[in-house]
């Protein structure tokens, strides 16, 4: 083991005078005795593959005066200390003990006039002076097994000590003493002795896998985590699709070299190549990203018509059913709609989740006007303080909601209705219609609600669906029953640092914002009401029943019984029971929190930003991201279930208006 310390602080002198009495009280223990057994711990250190010398570096500002240094180890308590003047002896019976004998300190001084190594890099040269030492001068046993090489060319001190004398803090507590003799003879650069364990492991961290990531060659496989495994399956088969809409052409040459210098070809997950062993595992390895191969340019229009919104809206949903990724290139592409200026990117979700995927984004993305600035991420405050009251409700609601889940899973289904799913459904065609939101709105319609501790818009965008849903229901079937309750499926962001975040944070395994799909569910119950007398009524219940959920642990048990199912009886058998809970649910939803700031994507202005996923066998997929101070929601249904989606959309936005409305009239 060996110890580089570069710099030395100021110390506190009624520790050191503390640790003086222990040393004098130890010598006089041990005095007048002989021999004294070693310790188990020293025995240890004594054998060959355990032995350990602790060599730390001491760098000096000015030249070291070795006869100033000879004189304070002689006249201070370093040669006084028991394990400092003693011998390795072994008695008869080949036991190894202590011996007193006096120590010649020239025989511990080992003084290199000349410089140690060749180059110009002082430190480089005086670090593999220590390397050197680190496994090739074991200490001679004839003497106490401690010695000093002052580096006279290089202005540093190495002090060799064996371990079995004691650990760092026993052997820096005593070398305090020396410093604070030597001091007055040398100006030193210090040592910093007090260490923050938890940044120092979280660096060691972070940059060995900054460096593992370096060295994988290509060819290395990493294995595929539980989530990614899952969305491989037929079943829960997802790619996420972004689209991104742009105010003028696009110019391809100019994105492939942005894409190119960007970060996102650099991710371990953007780079690898999905392979899978002789077992039929899946892994990832590590490839040469050829961008051709990942951007596909349509020169021509992609669909027939005048409306360009639906257009691409009906290319979009194509791909959310009948268009899985290539596995002979890493799992990602970006489809250039030229006629149309718009941008479809497309990542298999077992890249990362929303969150992920977005913060990617983040690199690549620029603010308007300003190429060099990156975007400024919206964000959630922290959640309040816990007391008894929280715990004890936690406890409760953390048993009822998860014994609902695992009941829903296993047999109880929603009721039939004229917006109902199920199994196979995933594979029906899609239509795509698009909700547009303005969250200004959204958060006027959140201030109306008395004493809600509301932490996102999610309470208003529950309270929107509730509405809308309610408006279409009653639209398609008027006799359907009053008080009808339907199960949403809302995906959860189980982050302990929310909202979108820097890749490089999240690529570190301390991290509380990590890469991958750190999600989970929540199963929020959805009432259909015919009349309702108050609009507002639906954001009061929205965030009542929102606020249970945040205090229960539904999500994160939801994420782990995923895991542990593919842990114990495979991904196949995992996703069997896990699509069960999409079968036998009504509607699927996710809100993915966007940019502040209007954005550009290769120096071309963003119009726009709307996600939808791959089809499941739920009817309804809404997915909601938020960009500029505008909400989009993307609506994909099954048409041949819901043949207008876009007035569900419209259903949507009148519900939001109308809580808006109800909500001025109240503050007026």
């Amino acid at each position: 083991m060996k110890a580089s310390f570069n710099k030395v602080a100021s110390y506190d002198y009624p520790s050191l005078c503390s640790r003086c009495v222990g040393l004098m009280l130890c010598v006089k223990l041990l005095h007048g005795r002989s021999d004294v057994p070693l310790s188990p711990t020293a025995k240890l250190f004594l054998q060959h593959d355990m032995y350990l010398v602790t060599n730390c570096v001491v760098c000096l500002e000015n030249p070291l005066d070795v006869e100033a240094a000879k004189f304070s180890l002689k006249n201070f308590a370093l040669i006084k200390h028991p394990r400092f003047c003693c011998l390795l002896v072994r008695d008869k019976n080949g036991e190894k003990h202590w011996r007193k004998i006096q120590v010649d300190l020239e025989r511990h001084l080992i003084i290199p006039e000349d410089i140690v190594g060749e180059g110009e890099d002082e430190e480089e040269i005086v670090n593999q002076y220590m390397a050197d030492l680190a496994i090739s001068s074991p200490l001679s046993t004839d003497k106490p097994l401690q010695e000093f090489h002052f580096l006279m060319a290089h202005k540093c001190d190495a002090m060799r000590v064996y371990h079995a004398l004691g650990g760092g803090i026993s052997l820096m507590s005593l070398f305090l003493l020396v410093v604070g003799r030597l001091m007055i003879l040398i100006s030193l650069q210090g040592w910093q002795m007090q260490t923050t364990n938890d940044v120092f492991f979280a660096i060691v961290t972070s940059g060995l896998s900054r460096y593992l990531h370096h060295r994988m060659p290509e060819g290395a496989n990493e294995p595929w985590s539980p989530f990614g495994r899952l969305f491989l399956q037929q079943e829960l088969y997802e790619v996420v699709n972004l689209l991104v809409g742009l105010e003028k052409p696009i110019d391809v040459d100019a994105t492939k070299m942005e894409i190119n210098n960007s970060v996102l070809i650099k991710h371990p997950r953007f780079c690898g190549l999905l392979v899978r062993d002789e077992k039929g595992k899946e892994y990832w390895r590590k490839t040469q990203v050829d961008l051709d191969r990942h951007f596909i340019v349509l020169e021509d229009r992609v669909g027939e018509g005048e409306d360009e919104e639906e257009i691409v809206n009906q290319y979009m949903a194509d791909l959310a059913v009948s268009s899985p990724l290539s596995t002979n290139k890493p799992l990602w592409e970006f489809h250039f709609l030229m006629a149309h200026k718009c941008v479809a990117m497309r990542f298999h979700h077992a890249l990362g989740d929303g969150i992920s995927l977005m913060s990617l984004l983040k690199a690549v993305f620029r603010k308007v006007g300003d190429p060099n600035e990156f975007p400024t991420m919206a964000t959630s405050s922290a959640s309040s303080p816990w007391d008894k009251n929280k715990f004890l409700m936690n406890l409760w609601n953390s048993f009822l909601y998860i014994t609902t889940l695992i009941l829903r899973i296993l047999w109880i289904r929603d009721p039939k209705t004229a917006i109902s799913g199920g199994p196979g459904v995933e594979l029906w065609p899609r239509r795509i219609a698009t909700a547009k939101l303005h969250l200004d709105d959204m958060k006027a319609v959140k201030k109306t609600v008395t004493g809600a501790k509301m932490q996102t818009i999610n309470d208003v965008f529950f309270a929107i669906l509730s509405s809308g849903l309610s408006r279409y229901l009653h639209h398609r079937t008027p006799t359907v029953q009053e008080g009808l309750q339907l199960t949403t499926v809302s995906m959860v962001n189980l982050r302990q640092q929310p909202g979108l975040q820097e890749v490089s944070n999240m690529m570190t395994s301390f991290s509380r914002a990590r890469w991958g799909n750190d999600i989970g569910v929540h199963l929020l119950p959805l009432y259909y009401h015919r009349i309702v007398a108050n609009p507002l009524d639906h954001l009061k219940k929205a965030t009542s029943m929102l606020t249970k959920k945040k205090l229960s642990k539904e999500a994160i048990s939801s994420h782990f019984l995923s895991v542990w199912l593919t842990h114990c009886f495979g991904s196949k058998v995992a996703c069997s029971i896990i699509s069960r809970l999409f079968c036998n649910t009504t509607i699927c939803i996710s809100n993915v929190i966007g940019f502040q700031e209007k954005m550009s994507f290769s120096g071309n202005p963003i119009e726009f930003l709307r996600m939808n996923t791959s089809s499941t066998p739920q009817a309804i997929q809404i997915h909601m991201v938020s960009y500029a101070g505008r909400a989009d929601l993307q609506i994909l249904v099954a048409k041949d279930i819901i043949p207008d989606p876009k007035f569900l959309a419209k259903c949507f936005e009148d519900s939001l208006l109308e809580m808006k409305a109800t909500a001025a009239k109240l503050q007026s």
